[in-house]
C-alpha cells in the first residue's frame, strides 16, 4: 500500500488525516462516503469532496476530529473562507488570501407543521440525539412552555459550563424563531451546536423555510445553513 509522510496511510488529497489517529470513528461517521479505514483501523480520505453535500461532510469531519488529525492542506480560497469562518483555522495548513473572521449564526427562523407542544417535543428529541451517549451529564433542564407562543430549555451535554440555552418564540410572520445561547467563553461551540441541530431538522418535513441569521446582526442577510 502506498503511504504518505511515512504514517502508513494511503495517499490522500487536500483533506487528509495527518496520522495522529485515535481510531474514534467520529470522522467516518460524519463523512462515510469520503473516509475509509486502513487495516489497522485508522481513518483516511479515500476520496475528496466533489459537491456541496460532500464538502459539508468533510467540514463536519474536521469538527469532530478530537485531536485535530483531520486537516485541510488545499489552497482553494472558498474552502479556506468557510473553514476560517467556522472556527477551523487551526485545521488548515495554509492561510487564505483575505481575512475571514469567525461567523456565528445563532438564530434560526422556520415554519413548523404542528402545535407548540409538538415543536417542543421535536426539538428536545433532536437536541438529545445530537450528542454522544458518552456524555453522562447529557440532560435537559429548566424547561418552560407557555403552551401558546414560546418555550425554552437548557441542554447540558458535558457539564454546566457547556450548557446551551434554546429560546423559541412565535412571530407575526407565522414563523418560529430559535435563539441559541452559551457562555461567552464557549461562544465558538455555537457553530458546531447549530450545525448538528440543522442537520437533524433539515430532513424532517415538519420543519419548513429554514433560515439562519448571524449573531448580533439584523435580519437582512439570511443563510440556508449555519456552517
Amino acid at each position: 500500500m502506498k503511504t504518505i509522510e511515512n504514517q502508513g496511510l494511503p495517499v490522500q488529497g487536500d483533506f487528509y488525516n495527518d496520522g495522529d489517529c485515535l481510531i474514534c470513528g467520529a470522522p467516518h461517521a460524519e463523512a462515510p462516503t469520503l473516509i475509509d479505514y486502513t487495516p489497522d483501523g485508522r481513518c483516511y480520505f479515500k476520496q475528496q469532496p466533489q459537491n456541496e453535500v460532500e464538502l459539508d461532510q468533510a467540514i463536519c469531519a474536521l469538527w469532530v476530529s478530537c485531536i485535530g488529525a483531520i486537516r485541510y492542506r488545499g489552497t482553494d480560497e472558498a474552502i479556506l473562507k468557510r473553514l476560517y469562518e467556522n472556527g477551523l483555522a487551526d485545521s488548515c495548513d495554509y492561510q487564505p488570501l483575505a481575512a475571514y473572521p469567525l461567523l456565528i449564526r445563532d438564530r434560526l427562523r422556520f415554519a413548523f407543521d404542528g402545535s407548540i407542544n409538538e415543536l417542543a417535543d421535536a426539538l428536545i428529541s433532536k437536541v438529545k440525539s445530537s450528542t454522544s451517549s458518552e456524555y453522562l451529564a447529557d440532560k435537559i433542564v429548566q424547561f418552560h412552555n407557555d403552551e401558546r407562543q414560546s418555550f425554552s430549555f437548557v441542554h447540558i451535554w458535558y457539564d454546566a459550563a457547556n450548557s446551551v440555552t434554546y429560546n423559541v418564540d412565535y412571530n407575526i410572520n407565522a414563523k418560529h424563531e430559535l435563539v441559541l445561547g452559551i457562555s461567552p467563553e464557549f461562544e465558538k461551540d455555537i457553530i458546531g451546536t447549530a450545525a448538528r441541530l440543522h442537520d437533524n431538522i433539515k430532513g424532517d418535513a415538519r420543519f419548513k423555510s429554514i433560515e439562519w441569521f448571524e449573531k448580533d446582526k439584523n435580519n437582512q442577510t439570511s443563510y440556508s445553513k449555519p456552517y
